[in-house]
């Protein structure tokens, strides 16, 4: 009947809609090179066609699997979706309508996730009489890029793909050479040839910036002797102490210790609380500790929480604690406390504390940091 069987999954992010799980595995079949998906193509046609309503998501699979089983042979029913495709998107090159993706990602990564699917499809179709709408489309995912990701890590493998693939095609070379120029409030401060692979490092912004006081700053990255557009990235580095935290995430976070003093070789015991604000179960979950330095985690406490269920898995890297949920039930509230070991005597301050979706980092909880006196142990001073 061209269906897959579906056990379902024993953590949230594994239990996606059926209908997405068999357009993703047809995908994923097609375009490992099986061509023998006449029964899953045929399926996943009669939705599309019968069903009223839309969705994207599962249409860019949908389309994926077709050109990359036979685009020829399915040539009338691949433009009928790509055409319908065209008109979910956005002027900003958003490809609207996903409803749900195989990771059961947020609506930011549904959206990269989607509108990536799309771009690969119309370019593999046809990428003349789709130019413009990859095009819109790849502009799209350069302006969701931050911190050199794409919304999930499963929005950021797909962008890249996309981006990739549009990129394969050398265009002929302009007359002048290509330069990036950098320019701040009108003044030219950097510039450089552009290349394969091109990397631009601004000078420092901090001169321009000065006080609160002062008027927004311009920022504008040219193309100079170039006729064609060019996919590009930036990044601008800053340091906040602590960011807002959005009112949309759906995890909430409380970090305390049991004192704010500690005799050096003691222990201390940070306290934790997980909230899930929603009503309904939530896919995987992170919680980042930040630690004031002079302290440092028991892993055998670690283990043990682990050993316990409380938490799925954990790392520990330097002042910072990552701890997994692979999900959490309808307005479920974790509390529990890490052991922590005073090393070294001072006053510290740790970085702040946030959770968030694992497939939706974008929207965060923050806690506030948290601070301790380490008293020096006279025995070591003597």
């Amino acid at each position: 009947h061209g269906r897959f069987v579906h056990k379902g999954g024993k953590y949230q992010f594994s239990r996606p809609d059926p209908l997405t799980a068999d357009a993703y595995v047809t995908y994923a079949l097609a375009k490992a090179g099986h061509k023998d998906l006449e029964k899953e193509i045929s399926f996943l046609l009669s939705v599309i066609e019968k069903g009223p309503e839309q969705d994207s998501y599962v249409f860019a699979l949908t389309l994926l699997a077709l050109v990359h089983c036979d685009k020829h042979k399915y040539a009338q029913e691949a433009e009928m979706i790509a055409k319908r495709l065209v008109k979910q998107q956005s002027p900003q090159g958003l490809v609207q309508g996903g409803k749900q993706s195989i990771t059961r990602s947020g609506r930011l990564s549904l959206d990269i996730e989607t509108t990536s699917l799309t771009v690969m499809a119309w370019f593999l179709l046809d990428r003349k009489l789709y130019a413009d709408e990859i095009e819109s489309g790849l502009q799209y995912l350069n302006s969701k890029r931050r911190l050199g990701v794409y919304g999930s890590t499963q929005g950021t493998a797909l962008s890249l793909q996309a981006l990739m693939m549009a990129s394969v095609e050398p265009e002929e070379d302009d007359a002048k050479t290509p330069t990036v120029q950098v320019t701040v409030n009108g003044e030219l401060v950097a510039e450089r040839e552009l290349v394969p692979g091109c990397f631009l490092e601004m000078p420092d912004l901090s001169s321009y910036l000065g006080s609160a006081t002062r008027e927004a700053v311009s920022l504008e990255l040219r193309l100079a002797n170039c006729s064609r557009k060019v996919p590009y990235a930036a990044s601008l580095r800053y340091f906040c102490a602590r960011p807002d935290s959005d009112p949309k995430c759906a995890v909430k976070l409380v970090t305390k210790l049991s004192s704010a003093r500690v005799a050096e070789g003691e222990e201390i015991l940070l306290q934790v609380s997980i909230h899930n604000q929603r009503e309904n179960p939530l896919p995987m979950v992170c919680a980042v500790l930040g630690l004031p330095g002079g302290l440092e985690a028991r892993l055998e406490r670690l283990k043990e929480l682990v050993r316990e269920g409380t938490v799925d898995f954990f790392e520990v890297r330097g002042r910072r604690v990552t701890l997994y949920l692979r999900g959490m039930h309808a307005a479920e509230h974790k509390q529990f406390g890490i052991s922590l070991l005073a090393k070294v005597p001072g006053s510290f301050r740790g970085p702040a504390s946030t959770a968030y979706l694992y497939y939706s980092d974008l929207k965060k909880h923050w806690a506030p940091e948290v601070e301790v006196e380490v008293e020096a142990n006279r025995n070591n001073l003597a």
